[in-house]
């Protein structure tokens, strides 16, 4: 009788057994699964985070042209002529040739970072203001500075846009040239006049919020009956004053 007893209780100590293994090794399995889809998720992550700082980083060489020197002045004051200089890097002769804008003209000037400086330029122009923002699809490189600069023409017919040109945000800076050689009192006083409205509507833009710096560059400085700098600041604080 003994025996037939043992065997029965071995039998259940055997499955006793067998199943706190197997319960022990399902454990093991599901922590070891859990540590294994925590681990994935990780990693996953971890390329998805890699992944996107790729992609804004190419994003950031690739972005198209956003930022833009609107140029503007009177007929002859040498708006294109500045302009050319700046594409050439002060080189003289340079690619764009001093001939007066009928309607707005686009220069997109490259630079190279390294040393040394080389420069490179692409030029489009437009009778229309309308097409004066569109872009051609200019690219930056790694290691290269690009500007556009957006001359209009001093036309009365053209001036009359001046404003819209000016209330894009694309625009970064206001270049108002004058010539400062100029004689003639009433075309004198009508380039002041011009840079009064000028500013204020760069003022305005400020208001809203908006940085929009508003800069006088001179040109015929060497001529020999061209006004001192402390002359055309006069000119242009009496300008405010009137």
């Amino acid at each position: 009788g003994s025996l037939p007893l043992a065997l029965a209780l071995g039998c259940c100590s055997d499955a006793r057994v067998h199943d706190a293994v197997r319960a022990a090794t399902e454990r093991e399995s599901t922590q070891l699964e859990r540590a294994v889809a925590a681990q994935q998720a990780q990693l996953h992550h971890a390329r998805e985070r890699l992944h996107s700082i790729a992609d804004a980083s190419l994003r950031e060489w690739a972005l198209p042209l956003s930022r833009r020197v609107l140029v503007l002045g009177l007929e002859g004051a040498g708006k294109t002529t500045l302009t050319a200089s700046a594409a050439s890097g002060g080189v003289q002769g340079g690619p764009l040739a001093p001939a007066p804008t009928a309607g707005t003209h686009l220069s997109r000037v490259r630079r190279s970072s390294a040393w040394p400086h080389t420069w490179a330029i692409a030029t489009g122009g437009s009778q229309g203001a309308d097409e004066a923002t569109a872009d051609g699809g200019a690219r930056r490189r790694p290691g290269e500075m690009v500007l556009e600069l957006l001359e209009v023409g001093g036309a009365d017919a053209l001036r009359a846009y001046w404003d819209r040109f000016i209330a894009d945000e694309a625009v970064a800076l206001v270049v108002y040239v004058v010539d400062v050689a100029q004689r003639n009192m009433h075309k004198w006083a009508k380039g002041v006049d011009e840079f009064l409205k000028v500013r204020s509507l760069c003022a305005a833009e400020e208001r809203k919020g908006r940085t929009l710096p508003c800069v006088i560059a001179a040109t015929q400085c060497d001529a020999g009956q061209a006004r001192t700098p402390a002359e055309v600041e006069e000119a242009m604080a009496g300008a405010t004053e009137r």
